[in-house]
C-alpha cells in the first residue's frame, strides 16, 4: 500500500512530496519502494522539478514449475530474484522558463537496469534521455487564438540507442531454460510540431 509521507507547500514556491511502498501480495511478491518529487521557481518565471523512484521488488517463492520429457517435475528457481521489467532506480529533472508567450522546456530521464525474465539472467542496460521543447502562444495575434499555441517537441535529443520496452523471455515448460528475451528500440531524435486551437 502507498501512504502519504511528507507533502508541503510554500507560497506555490516549492513543493515537496514523497510516498512509501511497503509490502506484498498472494503471488508471493514482497516489495519495499519510495518515490518522490520537489518543485521549486528560484526567480521568477524559472520552475525546476525533480523525481525519483527505488523500487526493491523480490519474488519469494519459486512456485513455477516444469516438467521434463521424462517426467520429472523441477522448479523455476525465482525466489529471492527481482520483478522483470522494474527498475530499481529512476529519476527525472526539468528546468521550464516562461517569457511573455514563449516556454521553453528541457528534461533529463534516468532508467535504471532491469531484467528480461524472473530467474533474473538476462538484464537490460540502463539509459538516459535528454528532451526539449518550445511552445508559443497565440493569443497576442488574434484575440480568438488565446487559448491556442504552437509546440515543437524533440525528444532523445542527444539520438541516445538503447532499450526500450521488454517482452519477457517465456519458460520453456520442459526445461529450467527460457527462450530469449525480445526488445522494443527506444525511438531516436524525433522533432514534433503541433498546433493546438481552442475557439
Amino acid at each position: 500500500h502507498r501512504r502519504p509521507l511528507v507533502q508541503q507547500s510554500d507560497g506555490g514556491q516549492r513543493l515537496f512530496g514523497a510516498r512509501a511502498d511497503l509490502g506484498g501480495d498472494a503471488a508471493g511478491l514482497g516489495r519495499v519502494g519510495i518515490d518522490g518529487q520537489i518543485g521549486w521557481e528560484p526567480v521568477e518565471n524559472l520552475t525546476l522539478y525533480a523525481s525519483g523512484s527505488y523500487i526493491d521488488s523480490e519474488i519469494q517463492d519459486s512456485l513455477l514449475q516444469y516438467r521434463t520429457s521424462g517426467g520429472v517435475i523441477g522448479f523455476y528457481p525465482t525466489a529471492g530474484k527481482e520483478l522483470p521489467d522494474v527498475a530499481k532506480w529512476q529519476g527525472a529533472l526539468r528546468a521550464q522558463y516562461e517569457w511573455n508567450n514563449l516556454e521553453l522546456g528541457v528534461q533529463y530521464k534516468y532508467t535504471g537496469e532491469r531484467f528480461a525474465n524472473i530467474v533474473n539472467t538476462e538484464e537490460a542496460p540502463s539509459y538516459e534521455l535528454v528532451d526539449a521543447d518550445v511552445r508559443y502562444s497565440l493569443g497576442d495575434l488574434n484575440e480568438a487564438l488565446e487559448d491556442s499555441y504552437i509546440q515543437v517537441n524533440v525528444r532523445n535529443v542527444f539520438d541516445e540507442d538503447y532499450l526500450g520496452s521488454i517482452s519477457q523471455a517465456v519458460p520453456s515448460g520442459t526445461s529450467p531454460t527460457f527462450s530469449a528475451a525480445t526488445y522494443q528500440l527506444g525511438f531516436p531524435r524525433t522533432v514534433v510540431v503541433s498546433f493546438n486551437a481552442e475557439f
